[in-house]
């Protein structure tokens, strides 16, 4: 007797406790069992032994409810266990409900993103994500986040860049969508190598990644071409970059080499497929061996090997191609040397698919210098980006930029900011060579991510890459 009003006592000691800071979860089994009853203050009528005491919890402040505090009441010792998990899953639900209540993108929000779909245009990008993952696998990052595709735009342009390890491909797609010259590299569309990257003559990018501005601009930036850091980073890994499939097929040489350049040719030969306009971008002027690869991809392109009845792919469309020729220097800019560079490129594109001849050049550009050169090749030498400024100097950057204007204008070097302006709006008025056949309305932003991963499966089971690996192989 003694022992069992000790035992009261202390439950007493504990029932004194009315208020607490926040909830508390409970990780541990109960000894007593515990029921909400947000209406009414007094206990049950069947509640046996002692008097029941509410206990108020003070709300948090993240769920405020305006209804008032929950009441928590203590029923007897005698509850089961499942009562326990249920009370345990009313005081969950109830605060989820709360904060639900106060969030306004979980309620009103949601609802009204799902009802204004059709008619608001997609979000825009934070940063790019990969297209063809290290297995050279289609992901499926793009599909879960399809919010970003839209069902009924067709109007629409995709834009690929490629070329040699360092040339500037990321930061000029970067540029392409929207980022200037003076942003911080975090702030890029496409992550530049850094300086340390560059120092050592690491890579980059790695297969293929994917960017969507508002302007619905789908820019495509492939990894580099040539490049012995990929090369070398496949050597040290003991061939565990490799794919599982192409290691253990017959049709492929074991060689790593063989392997990369193989693998270049199905990524150059699948953005010829998917893209509008192919940017390739070089440091010097051109390279026989680069042209030689692109002529090698062109025709090696693949067709999708099934395709709806409504949306028959077109094969062999065109696709324009543009050379800009980053860090030009002052001689690069001569009208004469621009002009025997144009007619050399259309000598070499002349029985090409990709159509290089166009008015994005500095001629189109209407600069003083080069009036009176005619060119007709989509060809742009880019001078070097000016390094980012501190704030403190500012004011005397831009008192010299005004002061250089009227040099500028009778100087053959152009200036990289006037020069990327008229880029970024030229490069999307180039022709656009429909995907599919009869009606190219068909082809929405949605419809052509599923034909991308179709023609990326045809692309890596290509009979015609088969064999030209098989001469590769036969040739060493």
């Amino acid at each position: 007797m003694f022992q069992t009003r000790r035992r009261h006592d202390y439950y007493e000691e504990a029932e004194r406790i009315s208020v607490l800071p926040r909830p508390v979860s409970i990780l541990t089994k109960p000894k007593e069992s515990r029921t909400i009853n947000e209406q009414s203050t007094t206990t049950h009528s069947n509640a046996p032994t002692t008097s029941i005491r509410p206990i108020l919890m003070q709300q948090s402040s993240v769920s405020k409810v305006s209804s008032g505090a929950a009441v928590l009441t203590r029923p007897s010792s005698t509850s089961s266990l499942a009562n326990n998990r249920a009370s345990a899953l009313t005081i969950l639900n109830s605060l989820r409900s709360d904060r639900s209540q106060q969030s306004p993108r979980a309620g009103v929000a949601g609802t009204s993103s799902v009802q204004d779909s059709t008619t608001v245009s997609p979000p825009a990008m934070k940063a790019a994500i990969r297209l063809i993952g290290d297995n050279m696998e289609f992901t499926d990052y793009v599909e879960v986040e399809l919010e970003y595709l839209s069902e009924t735009n067709t109007n629409f342009t995709v834009i690929g860049a490629i070329g040699p390890q360092g040339t500037g491909k990321s930061t000029l797609l970067s540029m392409l969508a929207g980022n200037d010259h003076q942003d911080m590299y975090r702030h890029y569309a496409f992550r530049p190598a850094a300086r340390e990257a560059v120092e050592s003559c690491r890579h980059q990018s790695l297969k293929i990644s994917i960017y969507v501005t508002k302007s619905r601009l789908i820019l495509i930036d492939c990894q580099a071409l040539f490049s012995t850091a990929i090369l070398d980073e496949l050597i040290r890994n003991g061939r565990r970059g490799i794919t599982a499939k192409v290691v253990a097929s017959d049709c492929y040489d074991y060689r790593i080499e063989n392997h990369v350049q193989i693998e270049t040719i199905q990524l150059v030969s699948f953005m010829m497929q998917i893209c509008h306009t192919i940017v390739l971008c070089v440091d010097w002027f051109i390279d026989v061996d680069m042209i030689r690869l692109i002529r090698t991809c062109e025709m090696l392109r693949a067709a999708p090997l099934w395709s709806p009845d409504n949306m028959k792919f077109k094969p062999n469309r065109s696709v324009n191609l543009v050379l800009v020729h980053q860090r030009a220097k002052a001689n690069d800019f001569e009208p004469e040397t621009l002009k025997y560079r144009c007619e050399l490129l259309k000598k070499f594109f002349a029985d090409s698919k990709l159509n290089i001849e166009g008015s994005l050049n500095l001629f189109g550009m209407k600069h003083d210098v080069h009036k009176d050169v005619c060119m007709d090749v989509n060809y742009i030498p880019l001078a070097d980006m000016r390094p980012r400024t501190k704030p403190d100097i500012i004011p005397i950057v831009q008192s010299q930029h005004t002061d250089n204007t009227s040099q500028m204008l009778h100087s053959p070097v152009i200036d990289y900011e006037f020069v990327l302006r008229t880029l970024r709006t030229n490069i999307q008025k180039l022709p656009k060579d429909a995907f599919a056949l009869g009606d190219p309305s068909a082809v929405t932003e949605r419809r052509w991510y599923t034909l991308a991963s179709k023609l990326w499966r045809s692309t890596l089971t290509s009979q015609h890459i088969t064999k030209f690996s098989n001469i590769l192989s036969s040739l060493v």
